[in-house]
């Protein structure tokens, strides 16, 4: 079992000190960040096995097909249900390197996909309207807790 810290969401995008250039238009000028979604981390999920060992995905409430994810979001391929659609209200460019989205993504559950225009990661944000050092967040990282409010 994961354990998992309190931290701020501040904390988690200032981890690896990468560079933030905020656009939020680019879903309108470069198509390709809806293909190229880095693969969501929900930092709480543990995985169930089957008897082989191989992991059960998870499955639609409504018919029961395996989800798959679709941008941001896990959608049924048979009828199009989705599980809890994330809604992105914030874009930044940053500089971040591939090995950097992937810590970032696995230890702190940041979502991130590529602009194959830009030739760099996206940094997508899921909430408003609050400060980033005041926005809850969870990492499995036990140096990155911090309360809100506090720096890294």
């Amino acid at each position: 079992m994961k354990t998992l810290y309190h931290t701020n969401f501040a904390v988690a995008v200032n981890w690896c000190n990468n560079a933030l250039v905020l656009c939020n238009n680019i879903p309108q000028i470069d198509d390709s960040i809806w293909d190229n979604f880095e693969p969501i981390v929900d930092l709480g999920y543990e995985p169930e096995y089957d008897e082989e060992g191989d992991e059960i995905k998870p499955k639609c409430p409504e018919c029961g097909a395996e989800l798959e994810q679709v941008g941001p979001n896990m959608v049924c391929p048979e009828c199009g249900d989705g599980e809890d659609q994330i809604e992105i209200y914030q874009w930044f460019i940053t500089d971040c390197s591939k090995w950097d989205v992937e810590y970032l993504t696995q230890h702190f559950g940041l979502i991130f996909t590529y602009s194959d225009l830009l030739d760099c990661y996206i940094l997508c944000v899921t909430h408003c309207g609050t400060g980033w050092g005041y926005v809850d967040w969870q990492t499995t990282n036990p140096n990155a807790e911090r309360k809100l409010g506090e720096k890294k």
